[in-house]
């Protein structure tokens, strides 16, 4: 007890000053007040040793307060005139691989303008990906590589620095979709996974964008990088030269652009899209002077891709209904909050001839798991989960809605922003949703592939050194995760009820079991919240969310997935839904741009569901959804609203957590 006090009162004492340094060490994710942790993406945790053993070590920042023009990593703590070495607290010694073997590194930061740049240093994030220029990375004086565990084993980790100078350019070509800080990857449609060489073999090309940050007027596709007067060649990054087909074959395609209004439109392009289709207009596509098709993959094989654009013309990003492109695209800015990541895995897979299990980097790991969203008269929020391999994430994105004057094309802005965010600690896998008003429940799980021994693709195979799948579980806890948004959209009320506790309010014979708590769906049905939780079904009476013997045990009228009617989207997203008061069942299916409605009511009095087929509504919209079964996951990705306008948004999210599309309409 003397010992927490006396940490407690350290902490506070350095909390209770404004921060002196830009940059601390913390021995937990728990930074000191007056810094916040730094950003992360890809799946990283935080901790600088991350997999690799040794102390637990947080880089904490305080940017905001203290300016910070240069950083160094080096193998010694003499760090020179007007540098300083990051102060650090718990017991480290400043050493980012203390205890963990490998190099010494240590980490300098200098608040001198001209030593170490001439710009403040804006953000300071990790990832798994080494830089693509040494500018977005501290210097290496003494030969570092710049792996934060460089000699250690663990994860690969890379700081990342950003300065307070906003891109130059409207646009980039990178290697891989993570696109550069400030810049976000193109849209795509139909299946599209953002390479512009997709099934032509040749470079990874990928085009991201800064369209918010730097005006673009005109877009021209080229044979040569003579782009002239007014005219630049879009940069590229990490070894690629500019040509949209290199190593691919076919014809050299370059892209150039214009700042300038009036050479090449008098109205700032504002989305750039990328589909599969040629679009209908020459309007919506770049120039052509020498007789290119717009095909970017002319002569390459390959898919179809065409860049398509949209001008400042109108009021909405809603795309005209007679274009090729049927989907609004929302892409989030994460500012503060961790960056949601992305992890592929080695999936096992049966081998055709029956010879056994074999390896092949085919399916997602880490990931969005699934989405809900509510709107009010000037917002949508969308809410989803993310899986990591020891503590899961929970994001309240928020775009807005431009109000455009339309029934049928109400609008949602290209940009959105986190609203709130928690990490799952001790919940590696937070995953099914349901939404009813604005409270918000998961199956919160923990999950660890390596034991899905069952699955046809099988995660974890008995192939050593294969399967990259791997958990690191902070417990094996299951339970019902819930929160209550009704007061507050940032600041929620949670509530959690372990699985194992439902047996309370359950008979003998019908108990759940202590597998992972992974099954769940429901929503909101005449004003009572329904949940179908691990094959039970459950309401709510309405009391505490988080006492069991608020929920109760209710009978249903069919088998509880209910036979599929006839016509129906017999797909495995479902939800309960609420449209022009009326509740229906509704059902997504991957790679599919139909749903549908099946009416639904709850009687109280009889605690008896009813979804019928009588009334049952097919819709299907223009675009569908934005995660395919090309992209590995066989998972419909889309959830369905009402706002207080009466507009029904159809909303789909990226597995990066990163975008969504939205389309938007009356379905009656």
């Amino acid at each position: 007890m003397k010992l927490n006090f006396l940490l407690f009162t350290v902490v506070l004492g350095m909390g209770g000053a404004w921060p002196s340094s830009p940059v601390y060490l913390s021995n937990s994710w728990r930074c000191p007040s007056g810094y916040s942790l730094a950003k992360t993406s890809g799946g990283l945790n935080g901790d600088l040793n991350q997999s690799a053993g040794g102390k637990d070590i947080f880089l904490c920042v305080a940017l905001d307060a203290v300016p910070l023009y240069g950083l160094k990593l080096q193998q010694n703590r003499n760090c020179g005139s007007g540098w300083n070495l990051t102060p650090a607290l718990g017991g480290l010694n400043g050493d980012l691989n203390q205890s963990a073997g490998g190099k010494d590194i240590f980490l300098c930061y200098s608040k001198n303008p001209g030593q170490g740049g001439t710009k403040k240093i804006r953000n300071i994030y990790l990832t798994k990906r080494r830089p693509v220029d040494n500018l977005w990375m501290p210097s290496r004086p003494d030969g570092l590589n710049g792996d934060l565990n460089q000699s250690a084993g663990g994860k690969d980790i890379f700081l990342e620095i950003t300065r307070d100078e906003p891109p130059s350019h409207p646009m980039i070509l990178a290697r891989s979709p993570h696109c550069p800080r400030e810049y976000s990857l193109a849209p795509t449609s139909e299946g599209l996974n953002g390479d512009l060489n997709q099934s032509a073999g040749g470079k990874d090309i990928f085009l991201c964008v800064a369209l918010d940050a730097v005006p673009l007027y005109g877009l021209k596709l080229q044979q040569n990088r003579n782009c002239g007067s007014g005219w630049n060649l879009t940069p590229a990054l990490g070894g690629l030269n500019g040509d949209l087909n290199q190593s691919a074959g076919g014809k050299d395609i370059f892209l150039c652009y214009s700042k300038n209004p009036g050479q090449g439109g008098t109205k700032k392009i504002r989305n750039i899209y990328l589909t599969k289709r040629r679009p209908v207009d020459n309007l919506w596509m770049p120039s052509r002077p020498d007789g290119l098709n717009g095909d970017l993959n002319q002569s390459a094989g390959g898919k179809d891709i065409f860049l398509e654009i949209f001008r400042e013309e109108g009021s909405t990003n809603w795309l005209p209904s007679e274009s090729s492109f049927n989907e609004a695209m929302t892409n989030y800015n994460f500012g503060r909050y961790p960056n949601p990541g992305y992890e592929p895995a080695d999936v096992c897979v049966p081998i055709i001839g029956g010879l056994g299990l074999g390896c092949t980097a085919v399916g997602p790991c880490w990931h969005a798991q699934q989405m809900v969203s509510f709107a009010d008269k000037n917002y949508l929020y969308v809410f989803y989960t993310m899986s990591q391999e020891r503590h899961g994430k929970a994001y309240l994105l928020r775009a807005p809605l431009t109000k455009a004057d339309s029934n049928t094309l109400p609008a949602v802005e290209s940009s959105g922003t986190v609203l709130w965010y928690e990490q799952t600690t001790n919940f590696n896998h937070p995953g099914d949703l349901v939404i009813s008003g604005r409270i918000i429940l998961t199956a919160n799980q923990n999950w660890d592939p390596m034991e899905d021994k069952d699955w046809y693709l099988q995660l974890g195979c008995d192939l050593p050194g294969t399967c990259t799948c791997k958990s690191n579980l902070a417990s094996r806890r299951q339970a019902l995760t819930m929160w209550d948004f009704g007061d507050s959209l940032i600041s929620p009320r949670r509530y959690t009820i372990d699985k194992s506790t439902f047996n309370s309010i359950l008979p003998d014979g019908d108990k759940m079991d202590n597998s992972d708590a992974d099954d769940l769906w429901g929503g909101n049905v005449d004003g009572h919240l329904i949940i179908q939780f691990e094959s039970k079904w459950l309401h709510f009476k309405g009391t505490s969310l988080g006492t069991v013997r608020s929920w109760e045990r209710i009978s249903v009228t069919r088998e509880a997935n209910y036979p599929s009617c006839p016509g129906e989207v017999d797909g495995s997203n479902k939800l309960f839904t609420t449209i022009d008061d009326k509740s229906y069942l509704a059902s997504f299916e991957t790679d599919n741009d139909c749903y549908s409605l099946r009416p639904a009511s709850y009687d109280d009095s009889t605690k008896k569901l009813i979804v019928s087929c009588a009334g049952m509504i097919v819709q299907c919209t223009r675009g569908g959804q934005l995660v395919h079964i090309s992209r590995d996951k066989y998972r419909a990705f889309q959830t369905i609203t009402q706002g207080p306008n009466g507009q029904v948004f159809l909303t789909s999210l990226n597995m990066y957590g990163t975008q969504t599309q939205v389309v938007a309409s009356k379905p009656f």
